[in-house]
């Protein structure tokens, strides 16, 4: 996958780093906490069933073929896909490693329209070799890092969503209350599928209707570029010209306040420590 990782990305990846959209495996000795999907109907197709390169991309939440959404957990046991830990007398890789239901006989659903059409966006943009942007030609990098930063402004907007960012992506028609930030907070490509479609879908709306709309809008409700990336990292280069166009929020020398002894934490916190928690307790086998 490396070929198609390092054109994504636009430069030559490490080894032992999560890259930019390539599901993470999150790999523990053999145990996984995710990475993996199919498409139940594809394996049930298939003489001998088989794992699909494409499957990796985080982009991909539905299979072309069968208009489904792919799973990534067992069905039966809610355990994540680990074909590796399957022997020869299993026979077949299409079963859970655990329970060893057959993923074959699992019941599909649709997958989000909205989401599926970035997944059709992308496969494009990956398979050409150069993208036009604004009348201009840009490389398939240069798009992904746009739309990566696209993903960070829902995710922001998710939030808080009565704010001016919020107000914003509604008056474009995007709802951040129905594409939440995942509880985890973990970064994209580790993200479940279904927390996947979610926030792929706003995304699309972006992209669809251009930045030109976009950003009219983002300078409509008077959106600070502090509410749209971390400062200390560089925006895409495509979209500096746009970013010039919002107010900056000056910044004083930030100091951390002290924190009292027993000041609690917050719920967004303890949710978090919990969805994390549940996902490494779903890697482990039961003793």
């Amino acid at each position: 996958m490396r070929d198609d990782c390092e054109k994504v990305a636009g430069y030559s990846l490490p080894e032992t780093r999560t890259w930019p959209w390539l599901l993470a495996l999150g790999s523990r000795n053999r145990t996984r906490h995710g990475g993996q999907q199919v498409c139940a109907l594809c394996l049930a197709e298939d003489l001998t069933p088989y794992l699909r390169r494409h499957w990796r991309f985080a982009w991909h939440i539905g299979c072309r073929f069968h208009g489904v959404q792919l799973i990534d957990e067992c069905p039966a046991c809610k355990a994540p896909i680990e074909p590796h830990r399957l022997s020869a007398e299993d026979q077949h890789l299409a079963q859970c490693s655990r329970c060893h239901d057959d993923f074959r006989k699992a019941v599909c659903t649709s997958y989000l329209p909205e989401a599926f059409s970035f997944q059709v966006m992308a496969d494009r943009v990956l398979k050409s070799d150069n993208v036009t942007f604004r009348q201009a030609s840009i490389a398939p990098a240069d798009w992904f890092s746009m739309v990566t930063f696209f993903l960070s402004v829902v995710r922001r907007a998710s939030r808080r969503p009565a704010s001016p960012l919020g107000d914003a992506l509604l008056s474009l028609g995007v709802s951040v209350t129905d594409s939440r930030m995942p509880l985890s907070g973990l970064a994209f490509e580790l993200l479940p599928v279904s927390e996947r479609r979610a926030l792929l879908a706003p995304v699309e709306r972006l992209v669809s209707i251009g930045v030109e709309e976009t950003f009219n809008a983002l300078v409509a409700f008077n959106v600070k570029t502090s509410a749209l990336h971390d400062p200390r990292k560089s925006p895409p280069v495509v979209l500096l010209p746009m970013l010039s166009r919002l107010s900056h929020h000056p910044h004083g020398p930030h100091r951390r306040r002290a924190q009292p002894d027993h000041r609690p934490t917050s719920e967004r916190a303890v949710r978090a420590s919990w969805a994390r928690l549940k996902r490494r307790m779903k890697a482990e086998p039961p003793s």
